[in-house]
C-alpha cells in the first residue's frame, strides 16, 4: 500500500499542541481508545494555506481548522445558509451591505479572541492582493468595497456594486488570525502564498472544531478536538485524514478496519465494500462531473481550429458517453448536459441532450474542409496564422481521481479515431502537476499568459453550491485561478456581471449563462459522478454525505456507537 496511515497506537503516542499557552498535552490511551475518527480520501493535500490550494482534502482541512461566517446546509428546500461564527446577519435593502453578528466568546487556539477585526482583515487582504497571491480566492470577494469591524462582534461588509450571491460567497471565506498573518502582508504580498502554517508543529493557530497536530501532504493529517470551540464540541476526540495515492489502497484499508470512513469510493469497488462486515454505503448526487475540456485561450498559437465551436461540437458528437458510464462507472454515473448536477435547482434542463452521433460529427468536419490524409487522420488547412497540420492532440489526464481515467481516455481516443482525430493520452500526475501543465507555470491574468501547453483535458470539474461560483469558472477575470480552460467571451463576462448585480434577474441570468457556455462547447460534459462513500458501524450519527466538503457538522456530529 502506497498511502501511509497513522494507526491508533501511533495516534496515542503523538504529542498534541492542545493548550492555548502553547504547552503540549498528550492524547491519553483512555481518550484515544475508540475515539479516533479515521477518514480516508484519494488525493493529496498541498497546504492549509487558504490562498494556495483548492484540493478536496485541503478544503476539508481548512474547514476544520478555520472559522467561517456561515455554513452551507442541505435540506428539503435545497441549500441554505446556516450560522457558524456569525449567529445572524442583516442584508441592506439595496443589497450593498451585509452586517454579521459574531459570537462573543470565540477563541483562537493560542487563547486570543476571534473577533470581527480578524474577519475584516482576511477579507480586505484578499481584496488587496486579488491580482496576485490571493487570486484563487478573488472570486468570493468580488464586488466588495471594504470590510470593517465597528466592534469585536460586528462585521460590516460594504459592496461597491450589488452582488446577488454576496452572502454565500463572503460567508464561506476561511477567516485567519490577523496577528499571525498580518506580518506577511507586506510589499507584493508574496509572503502570504509562501507561508505554510501547517509546517509549524503544534504552532498552527486555528479556530475551528479541531486543532492541527500533524500535517503530511501525502500521508496522514492528524487533528485533535478543540475544547474551546465556539460551537458544540466535536464528538470525536481525534480525527485523522489519510490521503491515499490510489483508491484500491483506500478500499483495502477500509476493509481491513484501518479507516472508519472513506470518501469517493470507486464504482468498481462498491460490491466489495458492501460485503465488508458492518459497512454502510451511501450514494448521493455529486458536485463532480467528468468533462472533456477544450483549451479555449483565444491567444493560443497552435491547433487554433479547436477554438471553433463547430469543431468542438463535432468532437463532442463522437464521444460515446453511455459507454463511459457503463465501462468506467459501472452504470452508477448519469449523463449530464450542463454545469450543474442533475438534482440542482439551478440546472438548465431546457438544454437539448447531445446524443452519440459520430456521423454528424464527421459531416461537420467534412463541411469545414478537413479532409482525411493517407493515414485516416484529418488535415487542417493552413490559416489563422498556422500551417497545414494533422488533427492530432494530446489528452491530458491527472492520475488522482478515484476511477479508471485511463479507461475513460481509451474510450475517448477510440471515439475520436472514428472522427479522423489522432488522440494520445498524456498523464501528468496529481492536482498540482495538472494545474502546472494546464494553466502554465507563468500564468498571468493581467498579461493573458498561460493555457498554452495543452489542447484537450479529460478531468473532473466541480460545481459549487453557489451557482454564481460555478459560473465564475468561465469568466475572463478568473484566469489563472478558477477558469480551467482559458475561455474568454466578453458577452459572457458582461451577462455574468449583470446577473451577479441584480437579484431580481439572478435566476434568469443563471439559465442564460449556462446556455451560452453550452453553445460555445468549451467543455463537453460526459457524466455526473455519484459521491459514493462508506462508513463502518463503529461510528453513527453522520449527516448527509453531501456535507463532506461544505459543513463541519459532518465531522463533529458522528459519535461512537457505544456512546463514547
Amino acid at each position: 500500500m502506497t498511502g501511509r496511515r497513522v494507526g491508533l497506537a501511533v495516534v496515542v503516542a503523538l504529542m498534541v499542541a492542545a493548550c492555548g499557552n502553547g504547552t503540549a498535552a498528550r492524547v491519553s490511551s483512555a481518550d484515544a481508545e475508540g475515539g479516533v475518527l479515521r477518514v480516508g480520501v484519494v488525493e493529496t493535500s498541498q497546504s492549509l494555506n487558504p490562498w494556495l490550494t483548492l484540493t478536496l482534502p485541503s478544503g476539508i482541512g481548512k474547514m476544520l481548522a478555520y472559522p467561517r461566517l456561515i455554513e452551507q446546509d442541505a435540506g428539503a428546500g435545497g441549500w441554505h445558509p446556516a450560522p457558524d461564527l456569525a449567529t445572524s446577519w442583516d442584508i441592506a435593502p439595496d443589497y450593498r451591505r451585509i452586517t454579521f453578528h459574531l459570537r462573543p466568546t470565540a477563541k483562537w487556539s493560542d487563547g486570543g479572541p476571534i473577533t470581527a477585526r480578524d474577519a475584516a482583515w482576511t477579507i480586505n487582504t484578499t481584496l488587496r492582493f486579488r491580482d496576485g497571491p490571493t487570486s484563487r480566492m478573488a472570486g468570493v470577494v468580488a464586488g466588495i468595497e471594504r470590510a470593517s469591524a465597528p466592534d469585536p462582534t460586528t462585521l460590516v461588509v460594504d459592496y461597491h456594486t450589488v452582488r446577488s450571491d454576496a452572502l454565500e460567497a463572503v460567508g464561506g471565506v476561511p477567516l485567519l488570525p490577523e496577528h499571525v498573518w498580518a506580518p506577511l502582508a507586506t510589499g507584493d504580498g508574496r509572503g502570504l502564498q509562501a507561508y505554510r502554517p501547517d509546517q509549524r508543529p503544534g504552532g498552527m493557530v486555528t479556530g475551528g472544531p479541531y486543532r492541527l497536530q500533524r500535517f503530511d501532504p501525502r500521508g496522514t493529517v492528524v487533528f485533535v478536538r478543540d475544547p474551546d470551540y465556539y460551537r458544540p464540541p466535536a464528538r470525536a476526540k481525534v480525527l485523522t485524514l489519510t490521503l491515499f495515492t490510489n483508491a484500491d489502497s483506500m478500499v483495502h484499508a477500509f476493509r481491513a478496519g484501518e479507516v472508519d470512513v472513506i470518501l469517493s469510493v470507486p464504482t468498481s469497488a462498491v460490491p466489495a465494500v458492501r460485503k465488508t462486515p458492518g459497512a454502510t454505503v451511501s450514494a448521493d448526487p455529486s458536485f463532480e462531473q467528468l468533462d472533456l475540456l477544450f483549451n479555449s485561450n483565444p491567444n493560443k498559437t497552435e491547433n487554433r481550429e479547436l477554438l471553433d465551436p463547430r469543431v468542438r461540437e463535432a468532437l463532442g458528437y463522437c464521444i460515446d458517453r453511455q459507454d463511459v458510464i457503463d465501462v468506467v462507472f459501472h452504470g452508477y454515473a448519469r449523463r449530464i448536459e450542463t454545469l450543474f448536477g442533475s438534482t440542482s435547482q439551478y440546472a438548465n434542463r431546457a438544454l437539448p441532450a447531445r446524443d452519440h452521433d459520430c456521423a454528424a460529427g464527421n459531416r461537420i468536419l467534412d463541411e469545414l474542409g478537413y479532409r482525411r490524409g493517407p493515414d485516416g487522420v484529418r488535415i487542417v488547412p493552413a490559416g489563422s496564422g498556422q500551417p497545414t497540420h494533422r488533427m492530432a492532440y494530446e489528452v491530458v489526464t491527472p492520475n488522482s481521481w478515484p476511477f479508471n481515467i485511463t479507461r475513460a481516455a481509451t474510450i475517448l481516443r477510440s471515439n475520436l479515431g472514428d472522427l479522423g482525430v489522432d488522440a494520445t493520452q498524456l498523464t501528468v500526475g496529481d492536482e498540482p502537476a495538472t494545474w502546472a501543465k494546464t494553466l502554465g507555470a507563468d500564468c498571468d491574468a493581467t498579461t493573458r499568459r498561460g493555457y498554452t501547453g495543452w489542447d484537450l483535458w479529460l478531468d473532473v470539474d466541480i460545481s459549487d453550491i453557489n451557482p454564481l461560483d460555478t459560473l465564475d469558472h468561465y469568466v475572463s477575470s478568473s484566469w489563472c485561478a478558477w477558469n480551467l480552460t482559458g475561455f474568454t467571451d466578453p458577452a459572457y463576462d458582461e451577462l455574468y456581471r449583470a446577473t451577479s448585480r441584480d437579484p431580481a434577474q439572478r435566476d434568469a441570468g443563471i439559465m442564460k449563462l449556462q446556455e451560452m457556455y453550452y453553445l460555445a462547447r468549451a467543455a463537453y460534459p460526459i457524466a455526473e459522478i455519484p459521491e459514493i462513500s462508506a462508513h463502518n458501524d463503529r461510528w453513527t450519527g453522520f449527516p448527509s454525505f453531501l456535507l463532506v466538503a461544505t459543513n463541519k457538522d459532518f465531522y463533529t456530529r458522528p459519535h461512537l456507537t457505544n456512546g463514547g
